[in-house]
C-alpha cells in the first residue's frame, strides 16, 4: 500500500512539474494519461473532451487504446454510458466489475478493449461551470479502487483544469499584447 501511494505521489509531482513548465494542453493531457496508467497499474487511461454541442465526448488523449482512436473516437454523453453517467452525476464513478454494473451500460470503446473495472471523474470546465470532459482509467482485471485512488485521479483532473485555465489566460494576455502593439503602431497613435 505504501509503495502504491508513493508511486502515485511521484506521478502527480512529475505531472505538476510539467504543467508548471508550460507544456501545451494536449501534451499535458497525454502525459496525465501516461502517468495515471503507470501509477495505477491499469492498461487504459483517457481524457474525453465534451464536444461544443454536447452531443458526445472526443477521446482527446489516452493510453492503451487501439491505434487511430485517440483524436477520433467519440463516446455518448447520455446516462447509459459510464462517461455520460459521470457527467450527469458530477462525482466520481467507480466500477469494480462492468459485467454486473446496473447504473449504465459499458461504452463500446471500453467493451471492445475487454475492460472489466474502471473509474471516471469529471474534468471541470473554465466557463460557466460547464464540464470540460471526463478523465477515466480502466483495467482488464477486476479491481477495487479505494477512496485514495479516487482522490489521486481527481487530483489529476484538477491539475488538467488548472492547465486549461492557465493556457487560456496566457492566450488572452498574448492577444491583448498584440492589440496593444498594433494600437501603438497605428497612425495617430502615441
Amino acid at each position: 500500500l505504501l509503495a502504491s501511494r508513493t508511486r502515485q505521489q511521484s506521478a502527480l509531482a512529475r505531472f505538476s512539474q510539467e504543467a508548471l513548465a508550460g507544456r501545451d494542453v494536449p501534451g499535458l493531457m497525454q502525459l496525465a494519461c501516461e502517468c495515471i496508467a503507470d501509477a495505477m497499474r491499469v492498461e487504459y487511461a483517457k481524457v474525453l473532451q465534451l464536444l461544443p454541442d454536447g452531443s458526445g465526448l472526443l477521446l482527446q488523449a489516452g493510453v492503451g487504446w487501439d491505434a487511430g482512436l485517440v483524436g477520433s473516437a467519440v463516446v455518448g454523453t447520455g446516462p447509459e454510458s459510464q462517461a455520460g453517467y459521470t457527467l450527469t452525476s458530477g462525482g466520481p464513478v467507480v466500477v469494480p466489475d462492468l459485467a454486473t454494473e446496473t447504473r449504465f451500460r459499458g461504452q463500446q470503446l471500453v467493451l471492445d478493449h475487454g475492460t472489466v473495472s474502471g473509474m471516471s471523474v469529471v474534468i471541470e470546465g473554465v466557463d460557466r461551470g460547464d464540464p470540460y470532459g471526463v478523465l477515466g482509467i480502466h483495467a482488464r482485471t477486476r479491481r477495487e479502487f479505494s477512496a485514495d485512488d479516487v482522490e489521486f485521479v481527481r487530483a489529476f483532473a484538477i491539475a488538467i483544469t488548472t492547465a486549461i485555465v492557465r493556457a487560456r489566460r496566457e492566450d488572452e494576455i498574448e492577444e491583448a499584447r498584440g492589440r496593444d502593439r498594433g494600437a501603438e503602431r497605428a497612425p495617430g497613435g502615441p
